[in-house]
């Protein structure tokens, strides 16, 4: 028998299981108020490719998104039980997905409220929308209904212990109250963690609901939480899904190191052995192992930038294709053919390292004899392609703009735009970094990998294996593949981008000068 990993995405369900990856899609609702998920639906999707495979396994471990799931206690007949509390109007719709940023004004309370140095050291220096703490703050301020509210992977975990029972209608899980954590810190966008005392510091009387119930303080990634409902299989802790991926690429020897991973958004997490703030960044947290400190930063649309720019259908080896054709017919490299153009990408606002969420997209246009104009211009190829080049290049110059205030000698990318062989030349031009790439059998399913992995850890340590030495065991056949680029070393386009590097710098400060300007 051997272990289950489970990646809860935004679109789908992945599980992992014998080098077998396989998948359910699940609904988003972009609704009048909020964007969400369902819970239950995940759980019944889990379930279903659980009992598809019919294979027999002993541990199981579930890594989501940053989202978190929001119930009600209800009472029936003397017992208290957790069903979903919905949040858009006729739609099961209990999950406040990671992407939605409606909490703003909370933002803004929280940033002026809280004064604690390590807390706002922890995350950056502000809250930002996506964090988990100012949307527990909204839910607390909107909501009179007494509320529950688990992270996503967490909540799941849940389910797999209790399970859970349809009454009139009515999805009913068991409340077991939790005991409440004493001290600590939530990883980055979490709400799990955060001690009592801070959230009844902001007036947050919302209870955190917790897989493990017992304990007064955050676990370890991968420790045992339980078993599943009337079966002898280990639940092991779950995490955030970057936090799946960085573990599936995890190595003995991993300081200094930054794993990349790059799907629809991108999170970055950095690797050390000092446990230091670090500006503009998540951390440090001591996640898995003691005295391994990892430090979290990202972007909160990279792929999906390019879906919303060039759409779901948008083909990346044929432009890339076409793109070679461009190059060899005008003796030039496409990124000297459209110097003149410039774009900045924030599209959903900006994470790292400027925690603000009011950053949004600049393009300068070109008129010239060769390229055709890309605004209003959406029906044609060659702009199409212009754009898509463009969003590479801004993509290549924030994350070299996020690195440049660590000391890191590799960079390990993983997720579909690891497959991206001219982001990866890119990426070491720019930052003189070697990039690597997860070099396992999971393929774009890093995520799923990882969990499995995590799940195997939970397995030993529930056999009273030690921790850490089971941790060494599961991650020691992890590896990661330089990538090596064939040619010189592009000087003149290496020069080229670090010139419109310096323009990507100034478009920032002259987009917030603007706005400042205007809001004076």
């Amino acid at each position: 028998m051997d272990a289950v990993g489970i990646d809860i995405g935004t679109g789908s369900i992945r599980m992992y299981h014998g080098s077998k990856v396989r998948y359910a899609a699940i609904t988003t609702t972009h609704g009048n108020k909020f964007i969400t998920q369902s819970s239950f639906e995940i759980y019944d999707k889990l379930l279903e490719l659980l009992s598809v495979a019919n294979f027999q396994f002993d541990s199981i471990c579930v890594c989501a998104t940053c989202s978190q799931v929001v119930l009600e206690k209800v009472v029936i007949e003397d017992a208290t039980y957790l069903t979903p509390y919905h949040l858009n109007d006729g739609v099961e719709s209990d999950v406040l997905l990671w992407m939605d940023n409606s909490s703003v004004a909370q933002c803004e309370e929280l940033n002026g409220g809280v004064v604690e140095d390590d807390v706002l050291q922890q995350i950056g220096g502000k809250f930002i929308p996506e964090l988990g703490l100012p949307k527990l703050k909204l839910l607390n301020d909107a909501v009179s209904s007494e509320l529950v509210v688990f992270e996503l992977y967490d909540f799941i975990s849940y389910l797999m212990k209790y399970s859970y029972k349809v009454v009139d209608g009515k999805k009913l899980t068991p409340y077991i109250k939790p005991k409440r954590f004493k001290k600590g810190y939530a990883l980055d966008g979490s709400v799990k963690g955060w001690s009592a005392a801070f959230l009844e510091k902001l007036g947050i009387g919302i209870e955190i609901g917790r897989s493990e119930v017992e304990g007064d303080r955050l676990l370890p990634i991968g420790y045992p939480v339980g078993k599943m409902h009337n079966r002898d299989i280990v639940i092991a802790h779950g995490c955030i899904d970057c936090y799946g991926g960085w573990f599936n690429n995890l190595q003995l020897s991993a300081s200094n190191a930054v794993s990349m991973v790059a799907g629809t958004s991108t999170c970055f997490i950095y690797n050390s052995s000092t446990n230091n703030y670090i500006t503009n960044t998540w951390g440090p947290y001591e996640l898995s192992k003691p005295g391994m400190y990892v430090y979290e930063f990202g972007q909160p649309a990279t792929g999906k930038l390019y879906e919303v720019v060039l759409g779901k259908e948008f083909d990346f080896d044929k432009a890339e294709q076409e793109i070679g054709e461009w190059e060899k017919k005008h003796g030039q490299s496409i990124h000297e053919l459209i110097k003149g153009y410039f774009y900045y990408g924030d599209v959903f606002g900006n994470r790292s390292p400027l925690q603000d969420p009011e950053m949004s997209e600049m393009i300068i246009d070109s008129n010239n004899q060769i390229l055709p104009r890309i605004l209003h211009n959406n029906d044609c190829r060659v702009s199409q392609l212009i754009k898509y080049v463009l969003i590479m290049e801004f993509l290549v110059f924030q994350t070299k703009s996020l690195l440049e205030l660590l000391t890191v000698d590799k960079l390990v990318i993983v997720g579909s735009q690891a497959k991206n062989g001219r982001f990866l030349r890119l990426l070491n031009l720019m930052t003189g970094i070697d990039v690597e790439i997860g070099d396992s059998e999971a393929g774009t399913d890093e995520v799923a990998r990882g969990a499995f992995l995590l799940a195997r850890l939970g397995k030993l340590v529930s056999l009273s294996h030690d921790y850490t030495t089971a941790c060494n065991q599961v991650i020691q056949e992890n590896r990661a593949r330089k990538v090596e680029f064939a040619g010189s070393k592009h000087a003149k386009e290496h020069t080229l981008l670090t010139k419109k590097y310096e323009i990507f710098k100034d478009m920032i400060s002259v987009q917030r000068k603007y706005r400042n300007l205007m809001n004076g």
